[in-house]
């Protein structure tokens, strides 16, 4: 099946909630996401027929409706839901979502759903779960984050995450049926999605970031600790939440969402991935010099974790590598959907960090980042 998302109306929303899990819809909302369809549904916390929820949640839940191309992929799912129940309590002081079993016992469940317009045809097969929803703000959303102190409890968690994940047993992943053109380790498919890019510079930094990271990886891979990994610490992935009630009230970071990226990788792309991100956010908010911010995230992470030569030598080329992951396939979404501007979310930022990365050598930003580190 190709990828694609359900087309629902607003009266099949409650519809498709009621019959799978026996809850009454109060209200809900769509997130914006790339993928799966993303529905925030607030519940009648007085109403279930579902003994598996008999006490359903004030906060909400999470409907989410995966993106078709999972339905041959339902390995994936399960994997994404033991690694989400394998994690709750695990994190201290940081909420994951968890799902909650349908009326028929199920974390997960196939529905037929129409994906051409709201109609009963045509339909196809989607796979439907409901996580628990955790309150806050994305920190995408807060423009005077991250702070400093945020970014030092992003590198925290990202180390410890990596730390609680060698716990966890690889053999309730199952092995990929399709490889992710998102997943870093499976970056060289993007050079397939280079004729959207128009801008013959950007063309040409694209394929040497490319194929740098690529040789990089096929010569060290070998010498990478490997594990299940998260696979998209963004910042529309990061929950957020304020420590009083006061409107100047101190952020920090409540918990972590969206497993769908889940994967067996080198355990080392979680803190690249978040690496990248943050000083994409920290470029695109005006809000610290994108090279301190990644000095402050992966100060945090060493207070957590550990890091061997092999590790740091990906960390430049891999930042970049996501970087340009991230714009080339937001300008290859874009011409497809026209409409979902969301994809362009990297572009400016990323562009301008992506240079500032190319134009210093690894030697160099090191000994920034080693400079910012005394001083923290």
């Amino acid at each position: 099946m190709a990828s694609t998302k359900p087309v629902l109306t607003e009266e099949q929303i409650p519809e498709l909630v009621k019959e799978l899990y026996g809850l009454t819809v109060k209200s809900w909302t769509k997130f914006d996401g790339y993928d799966d369809l993303n529905l925030f549904i607030k519940v009648d916390p007085a109403e279930s027929t579902n003994s598996n929820i008999p006490s359903p949640s004030s906060d909400g839940y999470v409907l989410k409706i995966s993106n078709g191309r999972f339905t041959v992929d339902p390995g994936s799912i399960a994997s994404q839901n033991s690694l989400m129940i394998f994690l709750d309590g695990r994190l201290t002081g940081i909420e994951v979502p968890t799902p909650k079993r349908s009326l028929s016992g199920n974390y997960w469940d196939f529905v037929s759903l129409p994906w051409k317009a709201p109609s009963q045809t045509p339909t196809e097969k989607f796979i439907v779960r409901l996580l628990t929803f955790t309150p806050g703000k994305m920190l995408s959303s807060v423009a005077t984050e991250p702070s400093t102190e945020v970014l030092q409890q992003i590198g925290r968690l990202v180390g410890r995450f990596a730390k609680t994940m060698e716990n966890f047993d690889v053999g309730l992943v199952a092995p990929p049926v399709v490889k992710e053109i998102w997943h870093l380790q499976n970056c060289e498919q993007v050079n397939s999605l280079l004729d959207a890019v128009d801008d013959s510079t950007q063309l040409t930094v694209f394929r040497d970031v490319l194929a740098e990271f690529e040789r990089h990886l096929t010569t060290h891979r070998h010498e990478l600790p490997q594990g299940v990994i998260h696979g998209d610490l963004n910042e529309g992935n990061i929950v957020m939440e304020q420590s009083a009630e006061e409107e100047n009230a101190q952020y920090f970071v409540k918990g972590i969402i969206d497993f769908s990226d889940m994967h067996f990788s080198c355990r080392i792309f979680d803190l690249v991935l978040a690496l990248a991100y943050m000083m994409l956010e920290c470029c695109k908010k005006g809000l610290l010099d994108p090279i301190e911010a990644g000095a402050i995230v992966f100060h945090g992470y060493l207070q957590e974790n550990t890091i061997s030569p092999a590790e740091m030598d990906i960390l430049k080329i891999g930042m970049e590598a996501r970087i340009t992951q991230s714009l080339v396939i937001g300008l290859h979404t874009f011409k497809q959907q026209p409409g979902n501007r969301y994809v362009l979310n990297t572009q400016k930022s990323g562009w301008h960090v992506l240079q500032i990365l190319r134009r210093m050598s690894q030697q160099k930003l090191f000994e920034k980042w080693n400079d910012i580190m005394d001083q923290l």
